[in-house]
């Protein structure tokens, strides 16, 4: 997780570092993940799963004995697949396009600032043993967009043909790319182990659960939330 710091207060005296680290604690981490969907609305069919990636830097701000505010600013890469229930309209050509059985496959890529307590034991061995939760408001940095569908035939308007069925908008853009909201507000809850490598270098491993909590769709019916579960390695100085 990444972080901050703030030049420790001069009283006279040098702060003195606990057992565990410094006041303020820079690191970085890379992490793979899992994200779906989960259906807010019954428009939306949640459609398995998906493989992601995070990047970034991490820090801790000691507050007292076992706690910490940990903070980072990372890059958020994850998919977001799911299907629609309803018959959708795209006009195009001076026609109402219909199509069935449409499916979404969102690649999204936001900058996260997790927010989070984070707890930790003392040392037993060479490892500390931690957990945090928190928020980690994310802004939307790219979208792409890839979709399948069945264009429907309606007698006496249009007959469907190849073109019909690409469904992406010109050049593979995706007509519906612009219906994800810029920002997304998750929860956050994890936690792992540290293992004291020399001195105040740690290795840094755990599992986090991100569960979005706003609906990351801007679409009047269709509205769902995307979560993911990360492996997360690092090292902090």
């Amino acid at each position: 997780m990444l972080c901050f710091t703030l030049p420790a207060a001069l009283t006279g005296q040098t702060a003195v570092s606990t057992e565990k680290g410094k006041d303020f604690r820079f690191g970085f981490r890379i992490s793979p993940n899992f994200s779906w969907v989960k259906a807010m609305s019954e428009e939306v069919k949640p459609n398995g799963l998906g493989l992601g990636f995070s990047y970034g830097l991490m820090g801790d701000f000691q507050i007292r004995d076992n706690y910490a505010f940990a903070t980072e600013i990372t890059v958020t890469s994850m998919r977001s697949k799911f299907g629609h229930s309803d018959t959708l309209v795209h006009f195009m050509e001076g026609v109402n396009h219909r199509y069935t059985g449409v499916e979404f496959d969102y690649a999204l890529q936001y900058v996260q600032i997790p927010l989070t307590l984070k707890m930790r034991t003392n040392e037993i061995g060479k490892f500390f043993w931690w957990g945090q939760f928190g928020i980690a408001p994310s802004f939307l940095l790219s979208n792409t967009l890839r979709t399948t569908s069945n264009p429907e035939y309606i007698s006496g308007k249009y007959t469907p043909n190849a073109t019909d069925r690409d469904f992406n908008g010109e050049n593979g853009t995706g007509v519906f790319r612009d219906n994800v909201s810029i920002i997304r507000i998750p929860m956050v809850l994890g936690f792992g182990a540290e293992y004291r490598i020399n001195g105040s270098t740690m290795l840094n491993m755990g599992l986090r659960f991100d569960n979005g909590i706003t609906d990351f769709l801007r679409d009047k019916k269709a509205k769902g939330c995307n979560n993911f579960l990360a492996l997360q390695v690092g090292v902090f100085f």
